[in-house]
């Protein structure tokens, strides 16, 4: 056998080789929970999509397409994840695009779509696209020449994580499971279930340390200069691919909770820039967190945690948008009835209360210090009490006064549940909102 034969050969017996060994690296690594996985599978069976919405993870939790499609007599679908950038958004569109022709796109606007990209979500997009061009033009824009080979072998970007643990058995065990198979997406914990067009639905509510309060990690100050231009530059092309396909793009922003949005820097300044941002090319925007309270009530029992609603609260936010888009698509919309016109008249609208509050232990004067989120024409006060742990029942350490901290004094030392209680000055109410805290003195 002439030697080049000799070469090609043992050049493709070492390509299968490599090809079969990458597919089963993927498969061992990729996590079988992945949520883009059973979504893509869905959006490749839709026929004849008239209505898309393209955003994060704030989308699939609030919207419900059965509640949209029966209002508007639509097929709608969701296309959105975790993280969504406005990269990953363009091309997800243009693949939606290869086999459908809506008459509406809805996309998602907000602050955290408009910074740099998070590589990992357009690596848990991407596996998920058949070959095609489209593919290949996202491999080549949406990812850095020098993350190309984790792009095409996604084995090799996952396997850090699953060949160090326990995920090295149980990842390879849940494949092998029927709900896998069949792309069955159904978890008792945050993560639910996946109803189908796009959707996750969970009756999860939001754990008792963020009932009410603002966790550090869910402050997103807005910074302009935090804005990166490829952002703004898939956002002038996505506004240029519907107007070629001749869908109408609506801009908006899914409901977060006011206590987000109040302790938010500037929220004004960052919806400025978003009005500012769409008018520039012709386009409407709405921030749905500004709906007036007797429309849509913002309440923490519609919310998994503070910018992702559960089912409670994204059923009638679903009616309450479906009714929006069909006034928007008929051209009868007055937004004034929906929504506030900026956000401090809608925190004025806001019944008199207190948002949220936190506690914490200032160690060095041994002492309870309480922080309540409210509007400026509300006085918090503060309700301070106690129990050991194991007991059931709290005692009261001060009644309600408008004085935020506690000192501790000569409290016996022992394991401890403290609790404070916040309400508005007048109010009557047992509560507006409380907050928790185990500690050992």
């Amino acid at each position: 056998m002439p030697t080049f034969k000799i070469i090609a050969l043992k050049v493709l017996v070492f390509a299968v080789i490599f090809i079969l060994l990458s597919e089963l690296l993927a498969w061992i690594c990729i996590p079988a929970n992945s949520q883009d996985r059973v979504v893509f599978h869905d959006f490749y069976q839709q026929e004849n999509l008239d209505v898309v919405f393209v955003g994060a993870s704030t989308m699939y939790r609030s919207i419900v397409p059965e509640i949209i499609d029966e209002k508007l007599n639509s097929n709608c679908f969701i296309m959105s994840s975790d993280g969504e950038k406005m990269v990953d958004s363009y091309y997800w569109l243009l693949e939606m695009y290869e086999a459908h022709k809506p008459s509406l796109v809805v996309m998602e606007l907000n602050a955290n779509r408009l910074v740099e990209k998070a590589p990992d979500s357009t690596m848990r997009l991407f596996v998920e696209y058949k070959w095609s061009a489209n593919r290949l033009s996202y491999l080549l824009s949406g990812f850095k020449s020098s993350d190309y080979i984790r792009a095409l072998l996604p084995g090799v970007y996952y396997a850090p994580e699953v060949l160090t643990s326990t995920k090295l058995i149980s990842n390879p065990l849940e494949k092998l499971k029927d709900d896998y198979v069949n792309y069955i997406y159904d978890y008792d914990d945050e993560r639910g279930l996946y109803s189908g067009k796009g959707h996750f639905s969970t009756t999860m509510l939001m754990p008792q340390k963020n009932f009410g309060a603002n966790p550090i990690w869910f402050s997103m100050p807005w910074n302009p200069d935090k804005v990166s231009a490829e952002s703004v530059d898939y956002f002038n092309k996505i506004v240029d691919l519907c107007a070629a396909n001749n869908s109408k793009l609506l801009c908006i922003s899914s409901p977060v909770l006011l206590n987000v949005a109040f302790e938010t820097y500037d929220y004004q300044g960052l919806l400025n820039y978003l009005h500012e941002l769409t008018s520039s090319r012709g386009l409407e925007y709405y921030n749905f967190t500004l709906l007036w309270p007797k429309v849509l009530d913002n309440g923490e029992y519609g919310f998994r945690d503070p910018v992702h609603m559960n089912d409670f609260g994204a059923e009638p936010y679903s009616k309450v948008l479906a009714s929006f888009l069909s006034d928007y698509l008929a051209g009868t919309l007055k937004p004034d009835d929906y929504l506030a016109p900026d956000f401090s008249a809608r925190m004025a609208a806001e019944p008199s209360r207190v948002l949220g509050v936190q506690l914490k232990l200032n160690a060095k004067n041994a002492r309870l210090e309480a922080v309540a989120l409210a509007d400026k024409s509300v006085t918090p006060e503060y309700e301070f009490q106690f129990r050991k742990s194991g007991e059931k029942e709290f005692t009261a350490l001060r009644e309600y006064g408008t004085e935020s901290r506690y000192s501790l004094g000569d409290l016996p030392a022992g394991e401890y549940v403290f609790r404070v209680n916040s309400r508005a000055r007048g109010s009557d109410v047992d509560f507006d909102q409380y907050f928790e805290l185990n500690l050992k003195k």
